[in-house]
This record gives C-alpha cells, structure tokens and sequence, in this order.
C-alpha cells in the first residue's frame, strides 16, 4: 500500500500534509514537543533522506506496531476462538482508506498506534488488569494524545469515569444506568454551557477548507449561524463519519470505492452491535457494554463531525484517527457479551 499511495494514489488526489512534511528543510525547536505539525515536519526532514517511497516506512512501522498490539492482547484473552470474529477483525483492518493512511508519513499513521494503546489500555483497565508499568504508559501515551488528537480524550475520559465509578460503587444493573444517566445529563449540560466556544471554532471552521484546491469541498450550509453545529447534529455526525454520498459518487466515481468501504465498515458495525444486543431477545442487557458503546460511539463521531462534515476526502480520513479506538472497543465488547 505504501507504493500505491506514493506513485498511484498522489498523482489521483493530495495525500494531504504528507509531500509538505517530507519537503519541510532540518530544523530543530521547542515546537516538536507540543505541535503535532511541527513534529511530523521536523521528522520528515529526517526520514526525507530514505527517498521515496522508503521515506514513509518508519510511519508504516509505528501504525503497523498499533495493529499488532491489539491482535495479540486480543489472542492472550481469547478473542479469536471464534474463526468468524478472526476473519472480521482482520477484514476491519483492511480497508482501503485505512491502509492508505497508515502506509505513509502521516499524522494519521502516528494516530493509529497511539489509539490502538488506548484502547488495550481502556479494555485492560475494564478487566482489572492494570499494572504499575501500564500506567507509566498511560502517562507518555496521553501526552503524545494531547499533542497529536486531544478532542478524542473526550471518549476515552467518558469510558475511563464510568468504569471506574461502577467498579469502585459496586453497582449493579440499576445502579450502572442511574450512574450513566447522572453522567449523560452532566455531559449534555457542559456541552450547552460551552455553546458559545463551540460556535466561535465551528464558525471559522469553513475557511480552513479551500473549495478551489478540493474540489469535492461542500457548500457551507453547516455552520452558518450560531447554534447551528447543535441543529441535525445526529444526522450531521454520520455523515461527517460516513464520507461520500450516493450524489457525490455519481459526480465523482472514484469516490465509489469509499462509499462501499464505509457501507462495509458499517455492516461490521452492526454486526458487532447486533451481536452484543441480541440479549434483548431474551429480556436480558449488560448495561456496561450498553454504555461504553454508546459513549465511545457518540464521542468520537461528535468531536469528528466539524472535521469530516465539508469534505468527504476530510471526513474518511480523519476517520483513520479514531477508527481502531471504536472497532477495538466494539469487538472487546462484543467478545464479554458472547463470554457470558
């Protein structure tokens, strides 16, 4: 994937910031320590003298190290004793966009491994199996979180309180949903308390997408007026998340490939939810796995939607970012569901 994306994929469409990182001359100051771009610049500048493609190997390396982390805390508690789980967490793994990203000197690539940690770490800390070590871990990892994705913490910090605070309350199945309703209002009432910061950045959102250069840039009929990013903000997410839509692969057919890879990403989805929430049928629900799925899906496609909603290409990927976090979570989940 690493020689499509440099010799087919770049000549069909930018590989966003990655050509800018790898142009950018040797430099050194205290900005690689707290701006994600300054960081991928000042690292391009070194891995540049590799040569293409060779110059996006060490990204390829660290994304594919996030993979691996995953796949073997997954095989040491017996995820994949189910062949059909095996074959569709691989197939997760493959799409198309997904390796694109991650095969190059992105932020995206970087991203990948450092979600992939959190989410070993969320799963871990759900299964009280953290130790000492794991949290030195957990330190440098959210460093390199704040510096490279901060708005994902929103997810991770919701996920981290509620397993905390069911675990150290003991709470039971009632207990578990008054706990999730306490934290849900208390979310919904920051958010709207924050209504006039979230309108000051989404409103000067639209600039930083230049419908001259991206030529796939919507109209702007988002983030137009005050309060606007609350209005069909759930049907906005998942657009935000999906990418292209049927009128725009008619317009623009490459694209088609995208539409069917998010089509499939959301099949596995459902798959996993369904899977979960078959216990519906027997009047039975683990209300843990109810929230941790509705709190990882609703967070992470909430701070993603200012970012994907102008721009299809934007929107799959940015998508990269968070993408193992919510599929690691949802097979873990799905796996303690059929566990029981």
């Amino acid at each position: 994937m690493m020689l499509f994306a440099e010799f087919v994929y770049s000549q069909l469409s930018q590989l966003g910031d990655t050509h800018r990182y790898l142009e950018t001359s040797p430099f050194f100051n205290a900005s690689i320590f707290y701006s994600s771009t300054s960081m991928m610049e000042f690292t391009g500048s070194l891995v540049k003298y590799l040569q293409p493609p060779m110059y996006h190997l060490p990204a390829m390396v660290i994304s594919f190290c996030g993979f691996v982390l995953v796949f073997n805390y997954f095989k040491s508690i017996g995820v994949f004793r189910s062949t059909n789980i095996l074959i569709l967490f691989v197939l997760a793994n493959l799409m198309p966009s997904y390796l694109l990203w991650t095969s190059v000197h992105s932020k995206e690539a970087i991203s990948v491994f450092i979600m992939s940690f959190f989410a070993v770490f969320l799963i871990k800390y759900e299964r009280s199996e953290i130790k000492g070590k794991d949290w030195f871990a957990f330190i440098i990892f959210m460093y390199l979180g704040l510096v490279f994705k901060a708005q994902y913490f929103a997810a991770i910090i919701s996920c981290l309180v509620f397993i905390y605070l069911y675990k150290k309350l003991n709470c039971k199945a009632l207990g578990k949903l008054m706990l999730f309703t306490l934290m849900i209002g208390t979310q919904v009432l920051i958010l709207f308390g924050l209504s006039d910061i979230i309108d000051a950045v989404t409103l000067n959102m639209y600039q930083h997408f230049d419908p001259e250069n991206a030529r796939s840039t919507r109209e702007n009929i988002y983030f137009v007026n005050e309060g606007d990013f609350f209005r069909n903000m759930f049907s906005n997410m998942l657009l935000a998340a999906w990418g292209p839509t049927l009128a725009e692969v008619a317009s623009k057919p490459l694209m088609a490939l995208f539409f069917l890879e998010s089509l499939c990403i959301a099949l596995i989805i459902i798959i996993l939810l369904f899977g979960m929430f078959k216990q519906l049928l027997n009047y039975q629900l683990n209300i843990s796995v109810l929230v941790l799925s509705f709190l990882m899906i609703f967070w992470l496609l909430l701070v993603h939607y200012p970012f994907g909603i102008f721009n299809p290409g934007s929107a799959i990927r940015y998508r990269q970012n968070f993408y193992p976090l919510l599929i690691t979570l949802l097979f873990y989940l799905n796996f303690k569901t059929s566990n029981k």
